[in-house]
């Protein structure tokens, strides 16, 4: 069957970006940052609720984009596309480096439901009880909490920034009966923030939500576009394996033809691959001829 590149898709998608009006200014007191900040949640939280959020796919790219940010804050100079090969392309017994334990802590910190366990499977080198501990610093809003947290792992992890972003983003999603970590201050936190006055964290935390809500909204709505996109032309393939193909590729941020065992071997995966990319509903990430990756 022939497929034009051109199939109409619906313009269905409901997700909204965050209103304009939602934001913080230097001149703005706590209590009016904090206003804002708690404008830009019950925004997300609309989001989250949006059937048509491909939710796992937004969470793993989030989770990829807290791990830079992270290497940022540690002064680690790493592009996206280094970090999806440490992640994608780790052999079978070999330990990653540095930023691949951090993309690997952030991966898994957003796979399953909030729970000082799942904690402990992202972050295996911080005890059982600090976790916890770490989890019940905070007290009062949400972000309040949040920010408890971060300032108890922060002082108790000085060297850990990575790990401390992943606690306080489980307590603030916990918090808002989240039931799956969403990357927030750990996509906007700058070293400056981490490493700053204490006193000015509270004001920082609540900046960089308002940034991460208005940046996740955007992000929600465009994948959420490529994937019914996608998903409209996926009910046309009749290649065996394709539909659990198209599933796995609708989750990650990026998969490699060996992640696609559906499709028989690794040469058929490359071949449905790329005929995705001439319909255009999916793109090569890697740039390269060889050790390619895809995604939405």
């Amino acid at each position: 069957m022939k497929l034009s590149q051109n199939d109409p898709t619906s313009n269905s998608v409901s997700i909204r970006p965050l209103p304009k009006w939602v934001g913080v200014k230097a001149h703005h007191t706590i209590e009016e940052a904090g206003f804002f900040a708690g404008a830009a949640l019950m925004h997300l939280d609309q989001v989250l609720l949006d059937a048509e959020l491909p939710a796992d796919l937004l969470r793993d790219r989030l989770a990829m984009e807290a791990s830079l940010n992270c290497l940022t804050v540690a002064g680690r100079t790493y592009g996206l596309g280094d970090l999806r090969d440490e992640v994608h392309f780790l052999r079978d017994g070999d330990a990653p480096g540095p930023a691949g334990l951090i993309a690997m802590s952030w991966r898994r910190a957003v796979e399953r439901p909030v729970s000082v366990a799942s904690l402990k499977r992202a972050l295996p080198h911080i005890e059982t009880d600090l976790i916890a501990e770490s989890m019940d610093a905070g007290r009062g809003t949400p972000l309040d909490r949040a920010v408890g947290t971060l300032r108890f792992a922060l002082s108790s992890l000085p060297k850990d920034e990575a790990a401390a972003l992943i606690l306080a983003d489980a307590v603030l999603c916990l918090s808002l009966a989240w039931k799956r970590l969403v990357p927030l201050l750990g996509v906007s936190l700058t070293r400056r923030d981490l490493r700053g006055d204490p006193d000015a964290l509270q004001i920082a935390c609540q900046k960089a939500l308002v940034s991460a809500v208005r940046a996740h909204s955007d992000r929600a709505a465009d994948l959420a576009r490529r994937v019914e996109r996608l998903n409209s032309i996926a009910v046309k393939l009749r290649a065996k394996g394709s539909e659990e193909a198209v599933a796995l590729i609708t989750s990650r941020d990026a998969v490699t033809p060996a992640h696609l065992a559906s499709l028989r071997s690794s040469r058929s995966a490359r071949r449905f691959c790329d005929r995705l990319i001439e319909l255009g509903v999916i793109r090569e990430l890697s740039g390269r001829d060889t050790f390619r990756l895809y995604g939405v």
